[in-house]
């Protein structure tokens, strides 16, 4: 079970500590966190939990309690459009068109391929099961949601 949520947080300081310990606090793990600056004094902060079945309501509520969290939503397949960078190297030697295509080679040095892939963070688990013995070594960015429809200017 993976849970995803969205914030919207007033950018100061210590908001993020607050977040993560109200989520703690609640017998949850962060699997995976990705936060930046929207500029209007506001950051927006997507966070996945993994394998805890949680009330994402009792969580929510908890979470909306907190005086910097201006906003909230859960994120699913339906509503929302899920996508991960992942930054990935492999040996020149084991180089293959087909198996890498639709990825973007970014720098190639010292023998090394690197890649960017945005994708899914299913089908980025699943390219790095199935090519675990091709990758030298990879960094994920996070996944990150948007409404798939509906959404205010902001």
């Amino acid at each position: 079970m993976s849970i995803h949520i969205r914030l919207i947080v007033d950018d100061r300081h210590g908001a993020l500590d607050r977040i993560a310990g109200l989520i703690r606090r609640n017998g949850l793990n962060i699997s995976e966190i990705n936060a930046g600056a929207k500029g209007d004094g506001t950051s927006h902060i997507n966070i996945r939990m993994k394998d805890k079945v949680a009330d994402v309501n009792v969580l929510g509520k908890r979470l909306a309690q907190l005086e910097c969290v201006r906003s909230l939503e859960e994120c699913s397949a339906e509503t929302h459009l899920t996508k991960e960078i992942l930054l990935f190297s492999i040996r020149c030697g084991d180089y293959n068109d087909e198996m890498f295509a639709g990825m973007q080679l970014v720098e190639q040095t010292g023998g090394l391929m690197i890649f960017g892939y945005m994708a899914s963070p299913h089908d980025i688990d699943t390219l790095l099961i199935t090519h675990k013995d091709l990758i030298c070594d990879y960094s994920r960015g996070g996944a990150l949601a948007i409404k798939k429809e509906g959404g205010e200017n902001k």
